[in-house]
């Protein structure tokens, strides 16, 4: 059998090329993957820390792993304790009197928090 070496290359790099290609697109899908695992991940950090200024008070709520607060300047005025408590609601008071809740819900891959001063909503996160 009489095979033409030139002929014999040529399919030698077409193969390589192709190897090539198919490793190139899946590098760019595992990259992809990557890139979508770490924007759930930043959207669902483990510890959300949600912090507002609002007349002279700063407003923070903390979600941890075994429970949520509402601290006003510093201070915790209200924790809830359960696996993320999503789904609660804190409430506290400013030093003038004025009142303050923070409602925490899921969405599909995020913890929403609203925070309220006095029935008014001041903070979302989107």
């Amino acid at each position: 059998m009489n095979e033409d070496p030139l002929l014999k290359d040529y399919y030698i790099f077409k193969f390589f090329q192709s190897y090539s290609n198919e490793e190139h697109e899946s590098r760019k899908i595992c990259d992809y993957i990557q890139q979508e695992s770490d924007a759930v991940t930043d959207t669902l950090r483990i510890s959300p820390i949600w912090k507002v200024e609002y007349n002279g008070n700063v407003i923070e709520v903390k979600n941890k792993a075994t429970s949520c607060s509402l601290l006003i300047n510093g201070q915790a005025v209200d924790t809830m304790k359960g696996m993320y408590a999503v789904g609660a609601t804190l409430i506290g008071k400013t030093p003038a009197g004025e009142t303050v809740k923070a409602v925490l819900n899921s969405g599909m891959f995020k913890i929403h928090c609203n925070i309220y001063v006095n029935d008014i909503k001041i903070f979302q996160n989107s």
